[in-house]
């Protein structure tokens, strides 16, 4: 009866440790996503400001930063969902190994 019980928690630690580090590692790729996109903006941005050769040019260029930023927000609106996904399922499918108990 105790080596059931041993069995059934050993089993039970083994699934949650797969969960997070499932969880972990498809927390990491998003981070990596979100890091490629914002740094790739960034460096379309730099770009943008070293091509600038006259007052239309900055003119143009800071009319496309409220379209920038409305984009930017609304991209961290769904990084932020996306990692609120993540942890719900984390915790619901911990909840489903612990209830097996």
């Amino acid at each position: 009866m105790q080596d059931q019980i041993t069995d059934s928690i050993s089993e039970s630690v083994k699934q949650i440790n797969n969960l997070w580090l499932t969880s972990f590692e498809n927390s990491i790729n998003l981070q990596m996503e979100a890091f490629n996109h914002y740094a790739l903006i960034g460096l379309e941005q730099v770009k943008k400001v070293i091509e600038i050769k006259n007052m239309e040019d900055l003119q143009a260029l800071a009319s496309e930063q409220s379209n920038l930023t409305e984009s930017i927000n609304k991209q961290l609106i769904d990084d932020s969902n996306a990692i609120s996904d993540l942890t719900q399922e984390f915790i619901k499918n911990s909840e489903r190994v612990w209830q097996m108990l």
